[in-house]
């Protein structure tokens, strides 16, 4: 077999220290490494080479591994925070919609009080009257004063539906004799809509 010189083996050492040469070329290599202890050094410090080259390649994918995971993991946190923060959105909104909705109601305007009367009977007085409701939900509030004076209102919620509204037919009597906020028995002396500043009168005692 003709004798290769070192030149050519070392520039063959790299790709036979990478196992990716041809047969052949590796055939070459070892024959040759069998009686060249200069091409055998210099393969060992080649191999030594690829040992940290390769190891140095495993450390850099696995931190790449571990910052893709440390980048999935923080995704799938600001995805689940996200989420939360959306819900928790929701339930404040649902929250202060029910309040809004139930528990803060505002006064009906007169003008939106129809066919407003009283008949007065021997020991009470019973009023009728339309109210024009713009929301679900509504209700009336009353004060007798220590003068015998009963004032009522029509309230309903401030979150009023933009389609219309519905008319609710309402009815009550009233004792002549009549209970007021502090407790004592009164003669009933007027019935009026509204508040003690800003009413209309519905009855007043002869």
């Amino acid at each position: 077999m003709k004798t290769i010189s070192c030149h050519v083996i070392q520039d063959l050492l790299p790709l036979y220290c990478d196992q990716v040469c041809s047969r052949e070329s590796q055939a070459l290599v070892e024959e040759h490494l069998k009686t060249c202890p200069q091409c055998s050094a210099l393969l060992g410090k080649m191999q030594i080479q690829c040992r940290i080259s390769g190891q140095e390649e495993e450390k850099h994918e696995e931190i790449v591994r571990d910052m893709a995971a440390a980048w999935k993991k923080s995704q799938r946190k600001s995805c689940q925070k996200g989420l939360l923060i959306a819900l928790l959105v929701c339930l404040l909104l649902a929250a202060g919609h029910h309040f809004l909705e139930n528990w803060v109601l505002v006064p009906i305007p007169v003008q939106r009080i129809l066919s407003l009367r009283a008949e007065e009977g021997e020991s009470q007085v019973e009023v009728s009257y339309q109210a024009q409701i713009q929301s679900k939900v509504s209700d009336s509030t009353s004060t007798v004063t220590q003068e015998g004076k009963y004032y009522f209102t029509e309230r309903e919620s401030i979150l009023r539906n933009k389609k219309g509204g519905r008319i609710s037919h309402i009815s009550f009597a009233l004792p002549k004799e009549i209970t007021a906020d502090s407790g004592e028995k009164v003669p009933l002396t007027g019935i009026y809509y509204g508040t003690p500043g800003d009413c209309v009168a519905v009855w007043e005692a002869q």
